[in-house]
């Protein structure tokens, strides 16, 4: 019987073991691994270079051929700066909420990250919290 009861204890202590080495070792890298790779498909879905680059470029490449006389060159020259204007004012939005969600995935991942470093500390202090209450 004494030998079942060292062998339960060393099996146990071992199961902590691993337990606490794939809790903050292993766990955090699969974690940082994950949430960088979320971080890049919310960065990739925005596009932002993207956005950054063709941020004078005219909407949808709608432009005005500026071929006839002079008040059609003005029309066209018109034409092309409001396709301009509106292109910087949809990229500007769109920019602004590029960097919102970014900045928001960003801290929900270091939310969740902080979480599961916490998370079992937590539970021991509740655990030994609520047995004070008994």
């Amino acid at each position: 019987m004494e030998n079942v009861k060292k062998g339960f204890y060393s099996n146990f202590f071992g199961l902590f073991l691993l337990f606490v080495y794939f809790w903050y070792i292993e766990g955090p890298a699969l974690i940082f691994k994950r949430v960088w790779l979320f971080l890049l498909y919310v960065s990739r879905s925005f596009s932002l270079s993207i956005l950054i680059k063709t941020y004078f470029k005219p909407w949808r490449k709608i432009v005005t051929s500026k071929e006839g006389g002079l008040p059609k060159v003005f029309a066209a020259w018109r034409d092309n700066a409001i396709s301009r204007l509106v292109g910087m004012a949809v990229r500007t939005f769109a920019i602004f909420a590029a960097l919102f969600v970014e900045s928001l995935a960003f801290l929900l991942s270091v939310f969740v990250f902080i979480l599961w470093i916490i998370l079992p500390i937590l539970a021991i202090y509740t655990l030994f919290l609520s047995l004070a209450y008994l």
